[in-house]
């Protein structure tokens, strides 16, 4: 009877510890999300090819880059044309780019939804034929993050089997990274992360290191920001919201904010944090502003 008793309590005890460890997984990583960095130089097609092979939808397909041997002035005309695909143009993310400084290419960086769809992928070479777009690598970072939804529960299955590919670089789940309310000089803690900064000094110059911004959010005097990057942990990012302390002269009025961000982490993880900004210093005459976070494409209406 004792030897039974105490089987008992030692599956029991077992099954406790099992069922904790379960939570601990669960509790840090978005459900159902499963990221897969892909290896330096792996070209669009080997990335489709790869799709291909699995019955799971791919939210979106990111960090990603092109040049163009159209001339300059047609980079306008470049980012309209993709703008226009159903699946580059989502979620207040558009296909971005620039002129690069140097060779005054055309450089754009898309994000593209729902690529297990076969006639997304088709329009898309033709498009890259179309606008003689080129993949641009660069030999320190993936060829690209796929962002694939998976059955619910089956996470750490999927990441496994996602690692064994030879094209893939890593793969991680969807974790998210919690950071503890900053002190001021008193030691009290404030509601919000972070003091924004007023300053068109550091609004040009400050670090300016990739990342995505995914969503925006107020609360009380605190914008919440879900933002992502490479890197290890995150632990060692530095972060500042920035305001050029411009105010623009419209109904309502504007102020144009950049989110710097800078990171010297050389890991491949795609990490997904939230910080929230004091914006109360950023209150002008009347009941609201709006808040345009420039390196994102996202604006927000402060209201007070």
């Amino acid at each position: 009877m004792k030897k039974t008793l105490l089987l008992l309590l030692i599956l029991g005890f077992m099954s406790s510890c099992s069922n904790d460890d379960t939570e601990v997984e669960t509790q840090d990583f978005n459900p159902g999300d499963v990221l897969v960095g892909i290896k330096s130089g792996t070209s669009i097609n080997s990335i489709f090819d790869f799709i291909n092979q699995f019955d799971q939808t791919v939210d979106n397909i990111n960090s990603l880059k092109f040049t163009s041997d159209l001339s300059s002035d047609n980079l306008q005309y470049v980012l309209d044309f993709l703008n226009e695909k159903a699946y580059t143009n989502r979620g207040g993310w558009f296909v971005s780019g620039y002129l690069h400084h140097q060779t005054n290419q055309i450089t754009i960086f898309p994000r593209l939804y729902g690529l297990n769809n076969l006639g997304y992928q088709n329009d898309w070479l033709t498009s890259m034929d179309e606008l003689e777009l080129i993949e641009s690598y660069n030999i320190e970072l993936n060829s690209g993050v796929i962002h694939f939804n998976v059955p619910i529960g089956s996470e750490l299955e999927w990441e496994r089997q996602f690692e064994n590919y030879s094209i893939v670089e890593w793969a991680e789940l969807n974790r998210f990274v919690d950071i503890d309310p900053l002190a001021d000089d008193n030691g009290n803690t404030n509601n919000c992360d972070i003091k924004t900064i007023e300053s068109a000094e550091q609004y040009v110059n400050a670090a300016a290191d990739q990342l995505e911004i995914n969503s925006l959010s107020i609360s009380d005097n605190c914008l919440k920001i879900n933002f992502s990057s490479g890197g290890c942990s995150g632990d060692t990012w530095q972060l500042k919201l920035i305001d050029s302390e411009d105010i623009l002269e419209s109904i309502p009025p504007q102020r144009n904010l950049r989110l710097s961000l800078k990171n010297e982490e050389l890991c491949e993880a795609f990490i997904t944090k939230d910080l929230t900004f004091d914006i109360s210093n950023l209150q002008v005459d009347g009941n609201q502003v709006q808040l345009n976070i420039t390196n994102s494409d996202e604006s927000i209406v402060y209201e007070y």
